[in-house]
Parts: structure tokens; C-alpha cells; sequence
């Protein structure tokens, strides 16, 4: 193609695409150092979408390069030729080896006498050259970071000024058993999948950096140190959003960060829940698929049992019992209990996490997608219920526990996600809203226009926008070396001389911590303790005490007993009044649960305490040592400016008391607990203070 009258052919394409009613993509010239000249639109790889997908009917693969044959500048019958039937892919013609471009019909470079392969009209479709695919593919890696290596930095720190926390902690969690986030690792690349979806939308939207982010950014530095400094994942999951969506804005602009603001989003679910969060839902639904599975296979068992009582299925808490239920010793009435992992909140969460990916990609208005997202929290309900029940079908007809417990760890998950999907599509199908895709781009003529000539590489974080934006993350990295995390300095002590080894009748003995535990306690230090009249004793007393000034330090047993195999059958809080040695008054938290070496049930009584305030939940104890956090902050800032000298917050201990019941009424087993309670609390030295 001739270079000097690119003007012309520039003029041709703008008259052209008005005539046929299309667009032309922002990019019409670009600069070519190594020649010195303007490169026509075809040279640069771009054409007008009505003739590409309209008129040409051209591939994706089709755009790009020069008009095979040498064309007059300025002709009509270069657009001519454009449109002929047999037309597919222009490329200008390079020597592979010196990048020198050549005439059609040259088979020899003329610089280095490579020889280069002529495509012929009519010979069809090139054989797919490995060798050139990934040529192509390093060159398009190498020009990224030759010239989008700003954004590759503040990406890189982006990364690195959060891996030792908050992601190594979130890795944890999403690879621990029956974890609540074991879909973690999943969301991030599904975010990716969302962004290359939109790959033609963000290649032509106006790339304009704003300083807008930087006002997301710099507040949420301070909060980042403090989340990182307290050992909170959840404040930190709030500024590792803002710092994404910041740094976008800086970089790129609001357009863009527009477009991908919901794939920035949608990474929140790879975050494990709160503790908080999953101690005051997980309960409530298990409880409520237990009682839906108890109720279709009582009316099921009306149905297909032998006499009219059908299977005589009774709920009892998280617990449904029935004589036709197999036993694992063989005799009496079986049990199906609805552990916490299996309560339906993890299944709630997967099928919300992925239902919204599914909501991204429907063409549906607005309330279509909405109503989607709602059904999910019935969903999971009724289908873990019908998955209980299913469990349950499976111990009547083959009489077996083994053949029960089989099903429940194998297939009972496949038939639970199959069955949400299956719902889940058909219930889109009725609404019809499962049309799928991302909407084409669609540009204004005169917005194209005003986007000039100037590479978009060049846009990128311009104004010192991009710079600013790896200033404010290398301060950051500063701060992660400098302050270390409060679970590597501020560890609890625990003065066990402060607890009687010996009480009236009762003597004891400590157990050592393994090191699962000593890792979930973090700073903790902890004392674990049984206390018994005789080996083997029926009224032996476990008594767990710890001391931490760390709130991650202290699980919630809502969430613990639940993950390990235990049934929470029943949730109260009790009012515990002392005289010894000091007379005060303790509101706690008393658990009943069962599991299969507790078939009878047991008791769990625990309470907190911060000073000479008690706290019967986690939660509230948690909330008390945050702000106790925040304030030695302040005091600290204050010091350096010349306040006085701040006061570390006191540590935080927690008392757990647990028994078994002995074939005796739960309310006799709680007065023989609570009886011991008062007098390890009257004995212990501990307590004067």
C-alpha cells in the first residue's frame, strides 16, 4: 500500500463507513518508528465493525494487516476488493527474520535473503504453524511488559504487599476439611474468566486516569496495617477490594474500571466468611434442613412404611430418629444427625458464589437477574434437605449404617450440586433468561473521534497517575516490614499456679497441646485440663482455660464443635452466681451436643472475660477486643506527637467446661456441672484478682 497517501485512503474509510451505516475503531494511525511514517488502518489492524461482522462477515482472526495486492491509495477498489466472498485475512507481509516488509509476490528478502512462503489465492486456509503461534505469543508477552510494565509493577506489589496476610491465611482456610470456602481457589480464575469475556469492550473504551483513586487507596492504608496488624482477615478483605478498584482508577480511568467493576467484585467471595457471620447462621440452617428432610421422609414413610405410622420419624434438635433407620450397634432405633458441615450453609455459599457468575453472563433484565440470586438461599435449603433425606432412604432400604455413611461421603455432594444446577437452569429457562454472553461494544462516532491517534499503552497511568499509584503501594511494603502482626510480638500467659490441681475429691491431669491446636491458637496459651475422682470416672470434668490478647485466638464452639463431628442439640445462655473468692455474677453460654462417643449427649458451659467484665459469646468478646485494639492505636499515634505513654490492652481469657451426660436427665447433668464450676472458681487463686 502506498504510505504517502494514507490521508486519503483515512478520508475513503470515514466516507465508506458513514455510507454503510458502521463504525471505525479508535485507532486509525499509528506512528511507525522504524520507517518514519503514518500507517494506513489496515496496516495497524483494525476496521469498521459493519464491514467486518456485517458486510465481509469476516472472523475474529480476520482483522488485521495490509490488502494482499499493492492497491492505489485512496481507490474505492481497495474496499472493493475488501468485500469480495473469497476475501478472509489481510497481513502485511514481513521477513520473519529482519521484520523487513515485502512486496506481493516476493518469495526472498532482498536485506537478508531469508527465503518467506507466498500465500496463493485459492489455496485455502494456511495449516496452523506451532512454531509462529508461539512466536506470536511471546512477542505479545513481550510487548506487554515492555509497554504496560507500570501496570505490571503496581500489580506485582499489589500482590506482594498482601501474600504473607491476608492471602496465605485465606489459602488456609479454603484448604482446610469441610472448609466454608473450599470454592476459594475457583473465584479468581472465574474473575479472570470475566475480564477476558469483556476483552473487546475494555479494547475500545476510552482509557482517561483519574486521581479518584487515589482517594480509595490512601485511607485504606491505614486500615490495611490495622486489619494486618490485628490479624483480620475480614478488614482486610475491605481494602484489598479498595486497593484493586484504586489502582484501576489511577491506571486507567472510571470507564474501564466501570466495566470491570463487578469481576473486581465478584472476587470477594473467594474471602472466608466471618467468624461471626457463620456462629450466627450456620445454627438457624441447619436446623431448618433437618427439618425439612424430617418432614418429607415422615410423609414418605406414611407412604411406603408397612404400618400406619410409616418409618415413626421424630426430630430432636439437629437429629432425626426412627426405628427403621439402622442402628450402628444393630439394635434399638437408628439416628441421622445433621452435623454443621453438613447444615446447608456451605452449600449456600458455593451456590451463591456461582450463580452470580451465572447471573453475569445472562441477557436478562435486571429483575430476572435479581430473583436468580434470590433463589439461591431457598435453594440450598431444599435441596440439603432433600440430600438428608436421600441419606435417610438409603439407611431404610438397605438396613445398613456402613452402606448410609458411604453414600453421605461420596455421592450425596454430586447429587446436591447437580440437582442446584439442574433447578437452577430450568427455573432460568421458564423466565427466559438463558441467553448468554457479553453485549458487543458500541461507540459513538464522535466519542471514537476524540480519542485521537496516541497509543493506548501511552494513556496508561499518565500524569504521574500510575507512579503515585506504586508510591502508595511501596509505602505499604514499608509498613509490612516495619510494624510485624500483634500474633508475633503480643502472646497470652497463663499462670498455672493460678488453677488447683486438687479439688475436695477430684484430682487432675494436663494434657499437651499438639500441633494442630498450638497453630488454630495462634498467640494463645492454653491449659487443658481433666479432672476426675477415679479413672475412667462417669462424672469427669474436661476444663479448657486460655488466655490470648489476639481475637483469632479464640474459636467459637458454634462453629468448632460443628467441625468436629459434634450435633449441637440445644443453645442456651445461663446465669452463674459466685461468692467465692469475690462475689460475682457470670452470664455463659451452655451447649448441649452429642457425637458418636457421646451417644448420650454432654454439656459444654464457656465464658469469656476481659478485666472484671464477663462475655458469654465470642462474638461480643471479639467486638470488645477490637475496639481495645483501636484505641491502643490512637494512644500510640497520639505518644508520638507527644501524648502519653499508651497502655497495651490486657489480655482476654476464656473458661470452657464441659461433662458427659450419664444416663440422667440433662437439667441433673447441668446442677452436677455447674456445682463443680463453683468450686474450681472458689479454689483458684486466679480469680482473687
Amino acid at each position: 500500500m502506498c504510505a504517502g497517501k494514507t490521508p486519503a485512503v483515512t478520508s475513503t474509510i470515514t466516507a465508506l463507513t458513514r455510507e454503510l451505516g458502521c463504525r471505525s475503531l479508535p485507532v486509525a494511525r499509528r506512528r511507525s518508528k522504524a520507517r518514519g511514517r503514518t500507517r494506513s488502518p489496515f496496516e495497524v489492524g483494525f476496521l469498521p465493525d459493519g464491514v467486518r461482522d456485517g458486510v465481509v462477515g469476516l472472523r475474529d482472526d480476520g482483522v488485521g494487516g495490509v490488502c494482499r495486492p499493492p492497491c492505489p491509495a485512496g481507490q474505492i477498489a481497495v474496499w472493493r476488493r475488501l468485500l469480495q466472498p473469497g476475501w478472509r485475512k489481510c497481513r502485511m507481509r514481513e521477513c520473519p527474520k529482519c521484520s523487513t516488509q515485502l512486496p506481493d509476490g516476493v518469495e526472498e528478502c532482498d536485506k537478508c535473503g531469508h527465503h518467506v512462503p507466498v500465500d496463493r489465492p485459492g489455496d485455502g486456509d494456511p495449516q496452523f504453524d506451532v512454531s509462529r503461534a508461539m512466536g506470536a505469543a511471546a512477542a505479545a508477552v513481550s510487548g506487554a511488559i515492555k509497554y504496560y510494565w507500570p501496570m505490571l509493577l503496581a500489580g506485582a506489589l499489589f500482590v506482594a504487599m498482601q501474600w504473607q496476610f491476608p492471602f496465605t491465611d485465606w489459602w488456609s482456610a479454603w484448604m482446610r476439611k469441610n472448609s466454608y470456602s473450599s470454592h476459594g481457589p475457583l473465584v479468581p480464575l472465574i474473575a479472570l474468566f470475566m475480564v477476558w469475556a469483556n476483552r473487546k469492550r475494555l479494547a475500545v473504551t476510552k482509557i482517561a486516569p483519574s486521581w479518584w483513586g487515589a482517594l480509595l487507596i490512601v485511607p485504606s492504608i491505614p486500615l490495611f496495617i490495622y486489619g494486618r496488624w490485628t490479624g483480620s482477615g475480614n478488614i482486610c478483605a475491605i481494602t484489598f477490594i479498595a486497593f484493586l478498584i484504586g489502582a484501576v482508577l489511577m491506571f486507567t480511568g472510571s470507564r474501564i474500571t466501570r466495566l470491570l467493576l463487578i469481576p473486581m467484585l465478584y472476587l470477594l467471595f473467594m474471602v472466608p466468611p466471618p467468624g461471626l457471620v457463620l456462629d450466627r447462621v450456620t445454627a438457624p440452617v441447619q436446623l431448618a434442613s433437618t427439618t425439612f428432610a424430617a418432614k418429607i421422609l415422615s410423609v414418605t414413610g406414611k407412604v411406603f412404611g408397612d404400618s400406619e405410622e410409616g418409618w415413626s420419624i421424630r426430630q430432636m434438635g439437629t437429629k432425626i430418629v426412627s426405628p427403621a433407620l439402622p442402628s450402628e450397634d444393630g439394635s434399638g432405633e437408628g439416628m441421622l444427625r445433621v452435623e454443621g458441615e453438613c447444615s446447608g450453609f456451605r452449600m449456600l455459599i458455593s451456590l451463591i458464589t456461582f450463580t452470580a457468575f451465572f447471573v453475569y453472563l445472562v441477557r436478562a433484565p435486571m429483575w430476572k437477574r435479581g430473583l436468580l440470586l434470590l433463589i439461591s438461599l431457598p435453594l440450598s435449603v431444599f435441596v440439603n434437605g432433600l440430600r438428608i433425606a436421600v441419606i435417610g432412604y438409603v439407611g431404610v432400604w438397605t438396613e445398613s449404617a456402613t452402606a448410609m455413611m458411604n453414600f453421605h461421603n461420596s455421592w450425596a455432594m454430586v447429587f446436591e450440586l447437580v440437582l442446584s444446577f439442574a433447578i437452577l437452569f430450568g427455573i432460568a429457562k421458564l423466565i427466559k433468561a438463558n441467553d448468554f454472553g457479553i453485549p458487543e461494544p458500541k461507540i459513538d462516532p464522535a466519542e471514537a473521534a476524540q480519542m485521537g491517534d496516541t497509543p493506548r499503552y501511552k494513556l496508561v497511568g499518565r500524569g504521574l497517575r500510575g507512579p503515585a499509584a506504586i508510591a502508595l503501594f511501596c509505602v505499604v511494603m514499608l509498613t509490612n516490614i516495619g510494624i510485624k502482626p500483634l500474633e508475633t510480638s503480643a502472646h497470652g500467659t497463663l499462670d498455672r499456679a493460678g488453677f488447683p490441681k486438687h479439688i475436695e475429691r477430684w484430682t487432675s491431669q494436663d494434657f499437651k497441646q499438639d500441633a494442630i491446636t498450638a497453630e488454630e491458637l495462634k498467640t494463645a496459651d492454653m491449659l487443658d485440663r481433666v479432672y476426675y475422682v477415679v479413672p475412667n470416672d462417669p462424672e469427669t470434668v474436661h476444663v479448657s482455660l486460655s488466655a490470648a490478647r489476639d481475637t483469632d485466638a479464640f474459636h467459637d464452639p458454634h462453629s468448632c464443635l460443628p467441625g468436629g463431628g459434634n450435633s449441637i442439640d440445644e443453645d442456651k445462655v445461663i446465669t452463674l452466681n459466685f461468692d467465692k473468692p469475690r462475689p460475682m455474677i457470670v452470664r455463659a453460654t451452655c451447649l448441649q451436643f452429642s457425637n458418636e462417643f457421646y451417644p448420650e449427649g454432654a454439656l459444654l458451659v464457656y465464658w469469656y472475660s476481659i478485666g472484671r467484665n464477663t462475655y458469654a459469646g465470642t462474638g461480643d468478646v471479639r467486638l470488645v477486643m477490637r475496639n481495645a485494639q483501636a484505641h491502643f492505636i490512637k494512644s500510640t499515634i497520639r505518644s508520638w506527637l507527644g501524648g502519653e505513654k499508651p497502655v497495651e490492652p490486657g489480655q482476654t481469657y476464656c473458661y470452657r467446661f464441659d461433662t458427659r451426660i450419664n444416663y440422667e436427665d440433662p437439667d441433673a447433668a447441668l446442677a452436677r456441672l455447674e456445682s463443680f464450676i463453683r468450686k474450681f472458681v472458689a479454689n483458684s487463686p486466679h480469680f482473687k484478682q
